[in-house]
């Protein structure tokens, strides 16, 4: 038996909306252990002992409290019977959620360190360990290993911090792995930018005037602060302030803003754009 209809008929959870009954709509979506599936497809037996999320609790977990409030302060409403399955997909994406969990192993010892971690920053790795260790950077060696998807998650380095400062406290390697709970849970997630956009048409409905708004957070103001120049994030405009049309008037402008309690991660600048 599919989960929809355990969900429905057995457990009376109704939020979960049959739609195509081919996986294709959408409007089944619930999260298993954080990831979207389609619940019309997918057999009972399969789930075994992971965490089934659905529309009814989203709201429970930072993300999808998140997107619920986003949904409703921006009146994303479309079709009201395929908005809880939205709303999941939403959920599952927000987080950068890597296909291998955070984690990192540090051996620090009097005479050096070493890391073994998959990171997209690893002059950061060293710079962050000398912090902690006292050690001098020479003495910092870094194995960098593959990302395992690591989507931009991998540009921060609070999993080597972690694994650093406890491995100062003994005198052995120390691997630190989160939970994929804990994955999801405590991620970096992608705040939302908002765009506005207005042109102006000549007598023959030709587009002769352009101008866009682009209201967000800077990555760059976090990992190059230099490369921000007179208040603009390139990458927040860099498609936007460079269209393939022949538009003879544009007019583009970037508002930094950043969202409390919400570090910007993968794809933030130039997605919206």
């Amino acid at each position: 038996m599919p989960l929809l209809w355990v969900l429905r008929d057995l457990v009376g959870l109704t939020g979960t909306k049959f739609g195509c009954g081919i996986a294709q709509c959408g409007a089944c979506t619930v999260n298993l252990d954080g990831e979207a599936v389609r619940s019309c497809v997918l057999p009972i037996a399969a789930i075994g002992n992971r965490k089934i999320t659905t529309i009814e609790a989203i709201g429970a977990t930072p993300a999808g409290k998140k997107v619920q409030n986003a949904w409703r302060d921006l009146d994303v409403v479309q079709c009201g019977y395929c908005q809880s399955g939205q709303v999941m997909a939403a959920a599952a994406l927000i987080a950068s959620n890597p296909m291998e969990p955070v984690d990192c192993t540090a051996h620090v010892r009097p005479d050096g360190c070493e890391i073994w971690v998959g990171t997209q920053v690893p002059t950061r790795v060293v710079d962050t360990v000398r912090k902690i260790t006292g050690l001098p950077a020479e003495k910092i060696v870094v194995h960098n290993h593959l990302l395992g998807g690591g989507f931009g998650r991998r540009l921060e380095i609070d999993m080597v911090s972690q694994a650093a400062k406890i491995a100062r406290q003994v005198n052995a390697p120390v691997k630190v792995m989160w939970a994929r709970e804990e994955d999801i849970r405590h991620d970096m997630y992608r705040p939302y930018y908002y765009d506005r956009i207005s042109a102006g048409l000549d007598a023959n409905g030709k587009p002769v005037a352009w101008q866009h708004r682009i209201v967000g957070s800077s990555i760059l103001a976090r990992f190059a602060p230099s490369a921000v120049k007179n208040g603009v994030d390139p990458d927040a405009v860099e498609v936007a302030a460079d269209l393939p049309y022949d538009l003879p008037n544009q007019f583009i402008d970037y508002v930094r803003q950043e969202p409390r309690h919400v570090p910007t991660s993968r794809a933030v600048c130039s997605q919206p754009s």
